[in-house]
């Protein structure tokens, strides 16, 4: 079986995927001060709460190449109890894979198509969506048939562009390439409120 539940007012996404069950969660941009311990919080309580069996970052773990004494806190207390896999993003070195996979599942940061045959379901994060000043996931389906999500910063200190009156500033290998074919726009408690188009 596969299922994807937005974990309302995260910004995080719980996917079951067979045996496994994976919280993921994109762009934190760490700078190094003290704000990586609410972070490292607020992913505990949603491990408690969910049980994954895993947790995947879809990149931007670092800010412009800062914040490595917060990734490695966050690294190691996340990992402390739980797998954790980081995808490389554009601010990160690279020192993380491009893509995780799992059964059904293509995990990437999502500045670049790293997975064109290899799942027909993808888990993005990078382009930040908001509508409105409010975080929103964007789920849908490409012009080549593969189902896609889009991940809003878990990082709520991080901006992004308006999905509706910043559309020539969303970014990703999606809306460069215009390869949009449907896409419903969701509110973080999970709620469809509208369409992308």
């Amino acid at each position: 079986m596969i299922k994807e539940t937005i974990i309302p007012n995260s910004g995080a996404l719980l996917v079951k995927d067979g045996e496994e069950s994976i919280l993921v969660i994109s762009d934190l941009h760490f700078e190094d001060n003290e704000y990586v311990y609410t972070i490292i919080e607020m992913v505990k309580r949603l491990v408690k709460k969910y049980t994954p069996t895993s947790v995947i970052v879809l990149g931007d773990v670092f800010n412009l190449g800062q914040g490595g004494v917060s990734v490695e806190a966050f690294d190691r207390e996340i990992s402390k109890i739980i797998p954790l896999s980081i995808t490389a993003g554009n601010h990160d070195f690279e020192i993380f894979p491009q893509m995780i996979l799992s059964d059904n599942y293509a995990f990437m940061h999502g500045d670049t198509d790293h997975c064109e045959n290899e799942r027909t379901n993808i888990v993005l994060g990078h382009t930040h969506p908001y509508l409105k000043g409010k975080r929103v996931f964007l789920k849908g389906v490409l012009t080549d048939g593969r189902n896609f999500i889009i991940l809003p910063v878990f990082n709520d200190k991080v901006g992004g562009p308006d999905i509706i009156a910043e559309k020539d500033m969303l970014l990703g290998f999606v809306f460069q390439n215009d390869l949009i074919k449907t896409c419903d726009v969701y509110d973080l408690e999970g709620k469809k409120i509208g369409k992308y188009k």
